[in-house]
Parts: C-alpha cells; structure tokens; sequence
C-alpha cells in the first residue's frame, strides 16, 4: 500500500482531513454563549485584571466582516450592556483575524462609555458547534486581552 493509499483510507474513515495551509471551515455561524476572561490589561481599561463575564456573540462565521460580542453588566443600581462591534480586515477565512472595532456600553447607574481601536483574534476551533477565542483589543488608553469560551445556541443542535 503506497501512504497516498493510506491517508486516502483515513481520511475517508474520519470524513474529512485538513492540511497545512487549508482554510478553516469552522466554526459554522450562529449565536454563541459565551464566557468571558480577563487575562491581561496594560494601562487604564474598562475591564479589570482577572474579571470573567457571561456574554453572547453574534458570529458570521470564518469569512464573516463583522461580528458582536455582548455583555450584560449588572449589580446593585446597575443594569447595563457592553457592545464590542468587530469588523475584520484582515484574515477573513482563517483562524487568525485582525481589524477594527467599536465598544459601546450603556444603561444605568454607571457612566457609559463609546471606545473605538483595533483587535486582533485567534480561534481554536472545537467543532462546528463550538471554539475559543484570544482577543487582544487596543484603544486610547489601554490594551487588554480577553479569553472567550463560545457554545452555540438556538436549532438544530
């Protein structure tokens, strides 16, 4: 048997094979739960060291220009949502992505705030249901890197 042979046969077991170089296919598009981490901030940043958040992200998919991470805020007198609009630039079909992006917060019993920069993104794919994702966001006064943990929500589960 020649390793052509060999991979074919894999491959074909398993369905599917990818190879250095090859575009990744998922995660497919949909509405993702998400959790999100803190991991890092370098200057004065709306979020602090360490904090985690429950979160949705609207995800087009690999190819996708634009995506949104949403973030409710709540505590005693405080009831807000954290908009981060992404708009990639760079990357569009693979796992590593870069581009620019809006970050909107408002509601009450804190002050809003309206932010605006650049991000960078890598994506560990899990499956077509699932990934994680590093995002590192730069704005005026701070960069910060957030790890996000997405499940997809909604149909055909």
């Amino acid at each position: 048997m020649t390793k052509t042979f060999l991979l074919a046969a894999v491959c074909s077991a398993v369905a599917t094979c990818a190879f250095a170089g090859d575009k990744a296919s998922a995660p497919e598009s949909g509405t993702y739960a998400a959790n999100v981490y803190v991991e890092s901030t370098k200057g004065s940043c709306l979020d602090g060291l360490d904090s985690q958040y429950p979160a949705i992200m609207y995800f087009g998919g690999l190819s996708s220009a634009t995506n949104y991470l949403k973030i409710p805020i709540t505590g005693s007198g405080v009831a807000m949502v954290s908009v981060q609009t992404l708009s990639t630039k760079s990357g569009k079909g693979t796992v590593n992505q870069s581009g620019s992006f809006t970050w909107v917060g408002n509601g009450f019993g804190e002050n809003g705030w309206n932010e605006n920069g650049t991000f960078t993104e890598s994506i560990t794919e899990i499956g077509i249901q699932s990934f994680a994702m590093k995002l590192t966001s730069v704005y005026a006064t701070c960069t910060e890197t957030i790890d996000v943990a997405l499940v997809r929500t909604g149909t055909n589960q």
